[in-house]
């Protein structure tokens, strides 16, 4: 069990395999209790991912059944037959019981697809008695789309199923772990959670660390593989380490951006620990070292970075780890690992002449490479002019003109693209001038257009 007060993380993805004990977190929320179907939103609603990153999850097959009152949302997790899709009307369930999950291949889904639209409020922290919001003791199990806040002791607790799928969660404010998952019977295997925002909005009474494979109460081989990656750590209150690998083998903590301004008396953030944990830390991104081998752990590190501070990223204080341009020690510092081809954004990796150091890949924003205009254009774009101005008689906005197909402007519905650089594309003709015109001319080697007088 981890003890000492609690800490406020940012986390936005997070894959594990043969996982146990996750205790992961994140930014403010506050908690309504009006009644379903349709809530107030958050007064901090969490930060959706792009879908380019975290796509929706496909429309439910087999059986769905909808329901509306958290009565109903607890019966059916119980007695949904496998195979079945519980899909969850928009509104704030406070439960009057733990959400149990007993029959394989069952779902918990929203309805809508945006996880702050369903809200389950287990009733408060250490407050309760029932332990867990969700629990999970059936394998197979996919719980997605919903906020889960307020847990007596965990958001959702996993007892030795496999296959679960957590994805797209904010789970918020819990006495304990806000995931955890138990090494019951032979242990839990291949676990996903993914595009989820975990968090403490205020100091958790019993929770000091941010993301554990393995548990320091527990025995030999607790848990093996899994990978961290990816991820905004930022703790706002005194902290233990943030990452710690215990009674854990095979794993790989990659690509991690941990800014610790507040540790309670530890100079390490991310550590592996007792004789039976191996496994690697990899082109991580700290304020603080990574202890390797604490009590015979027999960890390995690979270009992690230990110095940052605080200017090297957008906006600290806010949680935003994003680089500067002046990270230059995490910058193009770091080799191409196949487990991490993308970032915190979703954006590839790498953007320069090789991967960054830590969670976000820094570049710049894109370039533009055209704009596009809706002009207004001479009535004949064969009028010939010696000096003298065009007036507003003379123009007529006819839709916007394309590129000639021949000798001839073209009149269509699509709007002027106008290259800054010009287009080196065009072969007959002088490539495209970086501008646009408002004086009309059919000058030998010019193209028509309308240039703005200055």
């Amino acid at each position: 069990m981890i003890t000492k007060p609690g800490l406020h993380l940012m986390t936005v993805l997070i894959l594990i395999l043969f996982l146990t004990g996750l205790p992961t977190l994140a930014a403010p929320y506050r908690a309504h209790s009006p009644t379903p179907p349709r809530p107030q939103h958050p007064a901090f609603p969490s930060p959706q991912a792009s879908a380019d990153l975290c796509p929706p999850l496909s429309p439910p097959i087999g059986t769905v059944v909808t329901v509306s009152t958290e009565a109903e949302l607890r019966d059916q997790a119980y007695h949904a037959a496998a195979g079945t899709t519980i899909v969850v009307s928009p509104g704030i369930y406070n439960l009057g019981g733990v959400v149990h999950i007993v029959n394989d291949n069952t779902a918990i889904r929203g309805a809508t697809g945006n996880r702050d639209d369903v809200i389950l409020d287990g009733g408060g922290m250490l407050a309760t008695g029932r332990y867990h919001v969700i629990l999970i003791e059936a394998d197979d199990v996919t719980v997605a789309d919903l906020t889960i806040c307020n847990g007596d002791e965990h958001g959702i607790s996993v007892n030795g199923s496999d296959h679960p799928r957590l994805y797209n969660l904010h789970v918020v404010d819990t006495g304990y772990q806000l995931v955890k998952v138990n090494p019951i019977g032979d242990g839990s295997e291949d676990g996903l959670l993914a595009c989820s925002r975990l968090e403490y909005s205020t100091t958790s009474p019993d929770c000091y660390q941010g993301i554990s494979f393995g548990n320091a109460s527990h025995g030999a081989g607790d848990h093996t593989g899994g990978i961290v990656r990816n991820n905004f750590i930022y703790p706002s209150q005194p902290h233990d380490v943030v990452v710690e690998m215990v009674h854990a083998s095979g794993w790989l903590v990659a690509h991690n951006t941990a800014l610790l301004l507040g540790p309670d008396g530890v100079t390490h953030g991310m550590e592996a620990r007792f004789p039976d944990s191996s496994g690697t830390f990899a082109y991580n991104l700290s304020n603080m070292d990574i202890w390797l081998d604490r009590d015979g752990a027999d960890g390995t590190g690979v270009g992690n970075v230990t110095n940052a501070r605080s200017s090297w990223f957008v906006d600290a204080s806010s949680a935003d780890l994003h680089l500067v341009a002046s990270a230059t020690d995490a910058i193009d510092q770091a080799a191409t690992l196949p487990e991490v081809s993308d970032d915190y954004d979703g954006d590839s990796r790498p953007h320069g002449s090789a991967p960054d150091v830590g969670a976000d890949e820094y570049g710049p924003s894109g370039t533009l490479t055209h704009t596009t205009y809706l002009p207004l254009v001479l009535n004949s774009y064969t009028l010939k002019l010696t000096g003298q101005r065009v007036y507003s008689t003379d123009l007529t906005y006819r839709g916007a003109f394309a590129y000639p197909s021949g000798d001839d402007w073209a009149y269509s519905g699509h709007a002027l693209a106008y290259y800054p650089e010009g287009d080196s594309s065009r072969k007959r003709r002088p490539k495209w001038a970086p501008r646009l015109f408002r004086r009309g001319r059919s000058e030998p080697g010019r193209d028509a257009g309308v240039e703005q007088d200055r």
